[in-house]
């Protein structure tokens, strides 16, 4: 089976305005009613010298047990529709709206939840940018940078959201504001974990789904009608001297679980135990909503079973309703038996 990998992506370059049926109109972009001085120059974002737009390139901002990767963000550069007269500066800041999180969410309509990452969790290092004599394109790139309550911020957040930075121009005398282009958006993958270790007493409200409504799957397991491992009931007939397994030796095992019928199911947690003999001790829990695309939910750091009955327990912060679950051992190890003597999806 081939090696599923976690591919998100987002094809994003030009927003409705700019479409290939309406191009940038360089000599009639819309602007702020305040801007009422025709003379002068119109300032708008541009991605890039070689292409109009204001949205960046997706960005993934990634927190696994509690560590939030750096921040990093493209350099952007003002333009202007004319040579400035005169050298001047222009001020940028940062929108911490979530009224403009929702605008840009709306007009972009890709179905996907957006946040405002805020001034406290990322800033500009240089809010003014500066325009010489001449030129048509800012004498600098405008960057940006993590503040203090970035890890604060990202930690914070649900998975399965985006983030979004929208950079927003003051007002000023020397320029009119494009409204169209007035603003520049980035946006970003927010990958957080999703799953947190809990004890039994925290999820004595939830009930485990029914192994009977669930397909489990090896990835070396074609037609589970044949399998030749222990039976699948091992996984949760409350057991722990029982147990189900895969001696692959290859280095990429997956355990699937999904529901019998097709369809989706609402998950809240989980609890799993597993023998020294067959207990990896880091596993990446992944759902897929679609059955082609996986999104990581978290680590499990998988205590294993010496003998003490110990189950590892962990709950969804917020319930998953997804197609497909995967487990993978986070660290190859082929020369290990991959399994457990009991997996329990809680509802």
């Amino acid at each position: 089976m081939v090696k599923h990998t976690i591919l998100v992506a987002l094809a994003l370059s030009f927003l409705s305005l700019s479409s290939c049926s309406k191009p940038f109109e360089m000599d009639s972009p819309l602007f702020h009613q305040e801007s009422l001085d025709t003379s002068l120059p119109i300032v708008y974002f541009r991605v890039s010298d070689f292409a109009i737009g204001n949205i960046a390139t997706l960005g993934t901002i990634t927190a696994t047990k509690g560590v939030v990767t750096p921040f990093s963000a493209p350099e952007v550069y003002l333009y202007l529709t004319e040579p400035a007269t005169e050298d001047f500066t222009l001020t940028v800041k940062i929108n911490g709206s979530d009224v403009a999180s929702k605008a840009y969410a709306d007009q972009l309509a890709d179905g996907m939840t957006y946040v405002t990452i805020p001034s406290s969790a990322v800033a500009l290092e240089e809010a003014h940018v500066s325009f010489k004599k001449g030129s048509k394109k800012s004498d600098k790139p405008i960057k940006l940078k993590s503040a203090s309550g970035y890890s604060d911020f990202v930690l914070a957040q649900l998975p399965n959201r985006r983030g979004l930075i929208t950079l927003d121009l003051e007002a000023s005398d020397k320029v009119r504001i494009s409204r169209d282009y007035g603003q520049f958006y980035l946006p970003y993958l927010l990958q957080t974990e999703n799953l947190q270790a809990t004890t039994e007493n925290e999820i004595q409200n939830l009930s485990p789904i029914s192994g009977e409504e669930l397909q489990y799957q090896f990835v070396s397991v074609l037609d589970t009608e044949t399998w030749s491992y222990p039976p699948i009931s091992n996984l949760y007939d409350n057991d722990l001297s029982t147990s189900l397994f895969t001696d692959s030796e290859e280095d990429n095992q997956y355990f699937y679980i999904f529901p019998k019928n097709g369809g989706k199911v609402e998950v809240k947690g989980l609890y799993l135990s597993a023998p020294e003999s067959i207990a990896f001790d880091e596993l990446t829990v992944y759902v897929s909503f679609d059955g082609s695309s996986w999104v990581s939910q978290g680590i499990i750091d998988l205590v294993p079973d010496t003998g003490n009955g110990k189950k590892n327990y962990y709950l969804f912060r917020e319930p998953v309703t997804a197609a497909f679950f995967m487990i993978q051992p986070t660290t190859a190890n082929s020369k290990k038996k991959f399994g457990f003597s009991e997996l329990h999806l809680l509802k």
